[in-house]
């Protein structure tokens, strides 16, 4: 069809290694067989086991890391029992990994649990652990909240402390079976149509892309048919009629537009990643991408992720405004195809309708449930970004994306991995008292001076200080090399500031008493130097570069 619209059509072939649910599963809870998809459903991923009238503990967020100043499993034995464990992440933790499903159970696995369950909202829901955690001797399953509330004896509260005390539960025993199917090496593809740019354009090298994966669930353990309306049904056809309207009206552009359907998305990204690890056009040559996914049920409002991280393209591309459609920006996280774009360096931004999606990784998604005004919105709404792209008269493939990435995205990155974007401006001499007690000040300034529409220069008062900071705005920058007790101390507040921070004393390779060229990389990268965790050795009086100190720090060097 895409080809007899007018593109021109070609497959970007891929082989991943996929799991299938076979029939067999059983989850048994106080002493009563439960209802599959009703009580529980087998996550994509998760291996083949049994497991007979064990112990359930329940670890919270499933987080082991003790090197960054939280451990669920401290005082915890979950040798051969079960792990409960909350989807997500608390607010104050800023690492992506240990929000993952995968991430919680293989920790479970190889802290000695035997099974593997997961609990967030009212319904349980197929989702993937993702390849690279699949323990192949490891059942996992996601199980309702009306479940996790009888092995917990209280509905699961993830606001409150006492809800996600880990712990073992007594008087609970658990038995499940979980069956799977491993398939290496399953041959896939990826569709590919492009849409030539004119002749005599003024980039005709390079490539707007518009993505949707054709994938769902499939079939469950007891014969469900998961059709995928909504998700993604709804962005794969909302995205062909963007094309067929384009080709229709024989309109060329500046640039070439490739549109793609993605296989695999829904275990773990496999089309768009294969497709930017082998990419049919160079990285480089990727102007800008746009991915629609569950664009056919909720309110009529556009939600866009993506502006967070590539701000300058937002910019330009005024992402947030279309006459007569309410937009609302969010920050998109890593779970569909416009996360691999992104981390290659290039800007990708997620579409999506806001409000329910009552059917999502349901057999209730079907077609009978769509709205056909939010796929018109939604397709009207694609069509002028990519024009806006397709368009812009500058050269939009510039070499520095990935950087901006780097800094834009991870409030914690490794200093060792990747090397700062320039441009930086940081003007911060002095930060006396607590670190984190200063960047909430300069948050709340912030905020107030956005709803102000004044957002130049900010006074943050600090009741430590002598005399008020002046500072400028420090949104550019990313939070950075920060491990242990600085990273817990300021990464709330600065991961939304995104202050760049350089702690060498409680990174990966910790500096000794030797200063020589702090400062000369300071102020090179225009990095803030936390000096908590150094030796005493270090005299911040001989500093010139911007600092955190601690308040006994702070009364060495400025008495």
């Amino acid at each position: 069809r895409a080809r007899a619209a007018g593109l021109e059509v070609s497959f970007h072939a891929l082989t991943a290694t996929v799991t299938e649910s076979l029939p067999g599963a059983r989850l048994v809870l106080g002493g009563q067989e439960r209802k599959y998809l009703t009580d529980y459903v087998a996550l994509m991923y998760s291996g083949s086991g049994e497991v007979t009238e064990a112990e359930v503990v329940f670890v919270g967020y499933g987080i082991h890391a003790p090197d960054q100043g939280r451990d669920d499993y401290a005082g915890l034995d979950v040798t051969d029992k079960v792990v409960l464990a909350m989807r997500g992440k608390p607010k104050d933790w800023t690492g992506e990994d240990e929000g993952q499903i995968g991430y919680k159970s293989s920790t479970a696995l190889e802290r000695g649990a035997i099974g593997f369950l997961l609990v967030e909202g009212a319904r349980a829901r197929p989702g993937t652990i993702q390849e690279k955690y699949h323990r192949e001797t490891m059942p996992a399953a996601w199980i309702s909240g009306a479940m996790g509330a009888k092995l917990l004896g209280r509905p699961i509260d993830k606001e409150s402390a006492a809800g996600c005390k880990p712990r073992l539960l007594k008087d609970q025993r658990v038995s499940l079976t979980v069956r799977a199917r491993v398939v290496r090496d399953a041959p896939m593809r990826n569709v590919m149509g492009v849409w030539k740019a004119k002749d005599g354009a003024r980039h005709p090298e390079e490539y707007v892309i518009c993505g949707a994966h054709l994938d769902h669930v499939g079939v469950d353990s007891i014969g469900n048919v998961y059709n995928g309306a909504d998700d993604n049904a709804s962005g794969s056809a909302m995205l062909f009629e963007v094309a067929r309207a384009v080709a229709a009206k024989g309109e060329r552009f500046e640039r070439n537009v490739l549109f793609v359907w993605f296989a695999g998305e829904e275990q773990g990204l496999l089309g768009s990643r294969a497709f930017v690890d082998k990419p049919p056009v160079p990285i480089d040559r990727m102007a800008t991408m746009f991915n629609a996914d569950m664009v056919g049920q909720g309110k009529p409002v556009i939600a866009l992720g993506g502006a967070d991280v590539y701000p300058r393209d937002a910019s330009w591309l005024r992402v947030h405004e279309l006459e007569g459609q309410e937009i609302k920006p969010f920050r998109s996280g890593g779970n569909s195809d416009h996360a691999p774009f992104q981390r290659a360096g290039v800007p990708a931004f997620f579409l999506v309708t806001q409000g329910p999606h009552p059917n999502y990784h349901r057999p209730e998604d079907d077609w009978e449930n769509l709205d056909a005004d939010l796929l018109e919105r939604s397709g009207r709404y694609l069509r002028a970004m990519l024009t806006r792209a397709a368009e812009a008269e500058r050269p939009l493939c510039r070499a520095d994306r990935r950087g901006e990435y780097v800094w834009n995205s991870a409030p914690v990155c490794d200093l060792h991995a990747e090397a700062p974007a320039p441009g930086v401006d940081l003007r911060v001499v002095w930060l006396e008292g607590s670190a984190a007690e200063v960047l909430n000040g300069i948050d709340a300034q912030l905020r107030l001076r956005e709803k102000e529409s004044v957002p130049e220069q900010v006074y943050v008062p600090d009741a430590n200080a002598p005399l008020d900071r002046q500072l400028r705005d420090l949104r550019p920058t990313v939070l950075l090399g920060v491990r242990g007790k600085a990273a817990l101390e300021i990464a709330r507040p600065a991961a939304r500031l995104g202050v760049t921070v350089f702690s060498p004393w409680t990174g990966t390779d910790p500096a000794q008493g030797d200063v020589a060229g702090l400062d000369a990389l300071c102020a090179e990268k225009n990095l803030l130097l936390v000096l908590d965790g150094a030796p005493e050795s270090v005299d911040p009086a001989a500093l010139t570069a911007p600092l955190v100190l601690t308040p006994e720090q702070a009364a060495r060097a400025n008495p």
